[in-house]
């Protein structure tokens, strides 16, 4: 049971996303949440010997504090997502592509092999102290072979997303198995709002509003 006061709706601070990602703004519409876009620019390169769990927390919230500091009186909304291998050599982070060479590469290195998808959340409000989140996913895509991968690269899909991939597109067709949240693949891990809402002060149903119509 949530433990946040209740707010009459015109209380209520404006909910920004602290993301340019065209996922995560379609699965908060999906649920009736239109946040304001506020993109922070932060550099997203992983620290050396940086724990990756470590890694998409501090992103998020370094993106969140970015937007917060614009717009004290808002409620900011962050994440950010790897793909993780782990390996001999330990946790390999996959973060997004710089060009298609790279994107296949990462692609051959997730042929036929179980990976992690970290996504950290963060929320900053207007009376608090930044709270945040890790979800993992584990995810074993299936081999995958080499004009496969052109073919993906050929979509446009690769660029711009962690480990070069994006499930909610053509790859799903990669994935054998998904143990855990879906959501959180896609870049958001949505079964983790209603903690970091009510660990802010808020309850998220008051923020709720009618749900996006599927296309």
């Amino acid at each position: 049971m949530s433990t946040a006061t209740p707010r009459l709706p015109g209380s209520l601070p404006q909910l920004l996303l602290a993301s340019a990602s065209p996922r995560r703004r379609a699965l908060l519409h999906a649920l009736g949440l239109t946040p304001v876009i506020e993109v922070s620019e932060v550099d997203e390169s992983v620290h050396p010997g940086e724990p990756p769990e470590a890694a998409v927390r501090r992103l998020a919230e370094a993106k969140g504090l970015g937007a917060h500091r614009r717009n004290l009186e808002a409620l900011v909304l962050a994440a950010d997502t790897l793909v993780v291998l782990d390996g001999p050599q330990g946790a390999l982070p996959l973060g997004k592509p710089r060009d298609l060479t790279e994107a296949a590469a990462m692609l051959r290195q997730l042929s036929g092999r179980q990976h992690r998808v970290l996504t950290g959340v963060s929320l900053h409000s207007p009376r608090r102290a930044v709270v945040s989140e890790v979800a993992e996913t584990r995810v074993r895509f299936a081999p995958l072979a080499g004009r496969v991968i052109e073919w993906y690269l050929r979509t446009g899909e690769a660029i711009d997303k962690a480990g070069a991939y994006g499930v909610q597109g053509a790859a799903a067709l990669f994935v054998e198995h998904l143990e855990g949240s879906w959501t959180n693949v896609a870049g958001l891990p949505l079964e983790r709002l209603p903690s970091l809402f009510t660990s802010a002060g808020y309850d998220l149903s008051d923020f709720l509003g009618a749900p996006a119509e599927p296309k």
